[in-house]
């Protein structure tokens, strides 16, 4: 999928939504899922907080 700008997406829905889940659970940084996925830590908070407001109607956010 592409946004507005005409960039791919780097994650997909559901791995926006698991790497919200490690990041507000405490379990993994941002810094250690940029590491392991290969990207700056601003690309995966722009995903972390796409879902952190679902996240935060279920309890899980912080």
């Amino acid at each position: 999928m592409k946004n507005a700008g005409g960039r791919p997406e780097r994650f997909d829905e559901i791995a926006s939504a698991e790497l919200a889940i490690l990041s507000c659970l405490g379990i993994k940084s941002i810094s250690s899922l940029a590491r392991e996925n290969g990207c700056s830590r601003n690309t995966v908070t722009k995903y972390v907080n796409r879902f952190k407001t679902r996240l935060g109607v279920l309890g899980y956010a912080d």
